[in-house]
């Protein structure tokens, strides 16, 4: 929340709710199930199941990235907000 009032302005924000957020979401992101079965395989090689195979290989790299991304990124946010407060501290002694 910006606010503004005697020629300046201030940004109000509640980083303990920023922090909880985050750590629901890194949990989420954990809890999450992705399993899509084991390989296919059997005496009768088909191209359908071939081609289920190699859609799974697909699915669980592309999983894989996407919980590394989601992780940084809520990494990222948990570093901003510690160096806004580092920031507030130092200007809160300075002035």
């Amino acid at each position: 929340m910006i606010t503004s009032g005697g020629g300046g302005s201030e940004i109000k924000y509640d980083t303990s709710t920023v922090k909880q957020v985050t750590s629901e979401m890194r949990s989420s992101v954990q809890s999450l199930d992705a399993t899509f079965g084991t390989v296919i395989e059997g005496s009768i090689k088909l191209d359908m199941v071939e081609s289920l195979n190699e859609i799974k290989e697909r699915y669980d790299e592309l999983f894989a990235k996407y919980e590394t991304l989601f992780i940084n990124n809520v990494q990222a946010t948990d570093k901003s907000v510690d160096e806004m407060e580092r920031t507030d501290q130092v200007v809160a002694r300075g002035v």
